[in-house]
């Protein structure tokens, strides 16, 4: 994304306040003074006036939700607040009833923006875009510092499982509320699937999986380890020749 020439990274307040307090406000009022203007023509008057380029659909949710591997609507930062948000639903659809989809958006940003007693969506939500701060890179570098940590108590002869290690390496460098304590898994949870397509180790070799004999997680601590240096070295690799995050 591109503002005024320079390259932006989209944080998710950053697409909210873009999307409601600026583009979306600026459009109600349009529309309240009488535009003809389509809604796709407005947005990208707006952003063009403003100086914003590349937006997908000249819509700050839909580059939001590009940036986590596109598809889905599944990171649209409405749909983040609300499961069930569309933003083409008939009863507030952005495209035809301006009024109500900007109406819509006031109320998601209100429950997003409350305190925690507001209930569960905004719970929901506030956890969801906690999770959110994790790209890919860090989730590979927390991954291995965690499995160098473990591979180094197994050496030392610890007995503990390596749940307990996990948990242990987690309490003390300070990372709560991460899934199953695993920083692949805790990747993969923010594409809301129960699959691990989006396990960061799967995404270098599709055939990963952390619970495979020849190098299970839960008792080939060594082999799982260098079998994560080893797709690490793949990963890294891939990234350097391609401009995607990975190039299979």
């Amino acid at each position: 994304m591109r503002a005024n020439n320079q390259e932006i990274t989209l944080t998710l307040d950053m697409a909210w306040d873009l999307c409601l307090n600026q583009q979306w406000d600026w459009i109600k009022a349009e529309k309240e003074a009488g535009s003809l203007l389509s809604v796709e023509g407005l947005k990208r008057q707006w952003c063009r006036e403003n100086g914003f380029e590349d937006i997908d659909y000249n819509c700050f949710f839909c580059e939001y939700d590009n940036q986590f591997r596109p598809g889905g609507c599944v990171n649209c930062p409405g749909r983040l607040v609300d499961s069930k948000f569309f933003c083409g639903n008939e009863e507030y659809s952005y495209i035809n009833r301006h009024f109500k989809f900007h109406a819509k958006l006031v109320e998601l940003n209100n429950i997003r923006l409350g305190p925690k007693d507001l209930g569960q969506k905004n719970r929901e939500y506030l956890m969801r875009a906690k999770k959110k701060q994790l790209t890919l890179d860090e989730a590979w570098d927390l991954c291995l510092e965690q499995w160098d940590w473990i591979k180094a108590q197994k050496k030392a002869g610890s007995k503990l499982s390596t749940k307990k290690l996990k948990d242990q390496w987690c309490e003390e460098n300070g990372h709560g509320d991460v899934e199953k304590n695993c920083f692949f898994c805790e990747y993969n949870s923010l594409f809301d699937c129960s699959s691990c397509d989006n396990c960061p180790g799967r995404l270098v070799d599709s055939k990963f999986f952390c619970g495979n004999e020849e190098y299970s997680y839960i008792n080939r601590h060594f082999k799982f380890h260098a079998k994560l240096v080893e797709l690490n070295k793949i990963r890294l690799g891939l990234k350097k020749n391609s401009e995607e995050p990975y190039a299979c």
